[in-house]
């Protein structure tokens, strides 16, 4: 009895520690257990994308190069294993794009707004290292509010 008295307490400790942590805190918990595979959208500052994967190292490598357009509030998050300093460029784009580097804290960590398709070759890179990359239309960080820093929802 006295054992199960015990499992019971350290059950209640640990519902009760998750609570204390905050809805955001909770959020982020929440996003990191989220199978790659099943994200649809990002949300940062109330605004959300639709977003196509990049998981493997070809999607990586193609990105968005070769698509006439993308749709409003649609974008592309690109995973990598691990935080680094990766750097994205502009071949075969046919349309500017916001580039949201984003940290394994889920945190807003760069932004890169309005590169070209014409400055390829040139590559963008963040200043902080990121762990996710969100590439969306030109304009749409701004139009948005996104500012380094904020906070990233991933579902």
């Amino acid at each position: 009895m006295a054992v199960v008295k015990f499992l019971i307490l350290i059950l209640a400790l640990g519902a009760s520690s998750l609570a204390l942590i905050g809805p955001d805190k909770q959020e982020k918990v929440a996003s990191r257990a989220e199978k790659p595979e099943e994200v649809k959208n990002v949300r940062i500052n109330g605004a959300a994308a639709r977003v196509d994967l990049a998981l493997t190292m070809e999607q990586r490598a193609k990105g968005l190069s070769g698509r006439k357009k993308l749709e409003p509030d649609k974008g592309m998050l690109f995973y990598f294993d691990k935080p680094g300093f990766y750097s994205f460029w502009m071949k075969d784009m046919n349309f500017p794009i916001d580039i949201i580097w984003i940290g394994e804290d889920l945190k807003v960590a760069d932004i890169t707004e309005d590169a070209l398709p014409e400055s390829f070759p040139k590559q963008f890179l963040p200043e902080k290292a990121a762990k996710l990359v969100l590439e969306v239309n030109a304009g749409w960080a701004k139009k948005n509010g996104v500012k380094e820093g904020m906070p990233v929802k991933i579902f």
